[in-house]
């Protein structure tokens, strides 16, 4: 009457399923998706356009494509690229890219996380007293 539950036999998961797991475990947030491999395109509208198929063949040229994803309005046109690699993806980035008359201007999805910092801002506070201290008419 009692099925014995241990005896079942499971299946280990394929490799397959593994490598999944393991992509979407590198996002932030498990949301599936290595934010540095994916582009930001987007390009004027004009008399021609830009196909799902001509930007694979755009983007290839630098690695391997996962997806395009096509996110249009009526006056620019946009994608966003997954590569398959971050390398790809830099690879890219500042490359001028599609037909010289109706450029494509690509850009990381995710900005690059250390900004460069050419030490304008760093001792603004120590020119003199701070004001956000004082109390009072401000005259």
């Amino acid at each position: 009457m009692h099925s014995n539950k241990g005896s079942a036999t499971m299946t280990p998961p394929s490799e397959k399923d593994t490598a999944v797991r393991g992509k979407m475990n590198t996002a932030g947030g498990g949301s599936g998706l290595d934010k540095e491999t994916v582009l930001k395109v987007s390009w004027e509208k004009t008399c021609k356009d830009y196909t799902v198929q001509r930007l694979r063949e755009i983007f290839e040229e630098f690695g391997l494509v996962e997806d395009v994803v096509i996110k249009s309005s009526k006056k620019k046109g946009s994608v966003l690229v997954v590569m398959v690699s971050k390398d790809a993806a830099d690879a890219a980035i500042g490359n001028v890219l599609g037909d010289l008359s109706n450029p494509l201007l690509v850009l990381p999805l995710q900005p690059a996380s250390s900004p460069v910092n050419f030490g304008v801002e760093a001792n603004i506070e120590s020119d003199g007293p701070k004001l956000s201290n004082l109390v009072g008419a401000g005259y």
